[in-house]
């Protein structure tokens, strides 16, 4: 028998500029003014809550529904590396603001109920990495956080990988979540 071979696609991570154009950006954050928003701060325990972010839903409609189309696509291309069995289509997108000191602890994207056959978690910064302090994504396989290039670069992963969003020292970083599902894991 064969030794165990190290399968590197479970961990890997996928960073895709150019994504959204920055006139998209400046569109969706356009639009997003008019959404519903939604403090979050999950809490595990009484004590230490693991995000301090506002959220706001994505609503598919005529002028969301490109976006929709194009994230679905960027999940396909990414799945090329992956190779997970992925629906159709985007589950949901939400449009999420991080503060100064909003942050979000370790976590992956799995859970329970309609969270359990996410396979794939994708992130799109919507500002210039100049705007912020702070905010880096940092996956659980990493020293550092990744470097997410500029404003429209995506980055794609396992929906298992465990991440978090350091504090943001200054500014405010705006960014875009989406998740892609598939059958359930065998």
């Amino acid at each position: 028998m064969d030794a165990p071979r190290a399968n590197q696609r479970v961990t890997a991570v996928g960073v895709f500029p150019g994504t959204l154009t920055e006139n998209e950006c400046g569109q969706i954050r356009a639009l997003a003014a008019g959404w519903r928003e939604e403090a979050v701060g999950i809490e595990p325990a009484p004590s230490k809550p693991i995000r301090s972010a506002t959220t706001r839903y994505v609503a598919r409609s005529p002028e969301t529904d490109w976006l929709f189309a194009r994230l679905t696509q960027v999940f396909v291309n990414a799945n090329r590396t992956f190779g997970f069995s992925i629906d159709d289509a985007v589950e949901q997108i939400l449009f999420v603001t991080y503060g100064v000191d909003g942050f979000i602890d370790w976590h992956t994207d799995l859970g329970n109920g309609g969270e359990c056959t996410r396979k794939l978690s994708m992130s799109i910064l919507l500002d210039d990495r100049d705007t912020y302090g702070g905010g880096g994504l940092q996956m659980v396989s990493m020293e550092h956080p990744i470097d997410e290039q500029r404003v429209g670069s995506a980055v794609v992963f396992p929906a298992h990988l465990a991440h978090r969003v350091l504090p943001v020292t200054q500014g405010r970083r705006e960014v875009l979540v989406a998740w892609m599902h598939g059958p359930s894991f065998r």
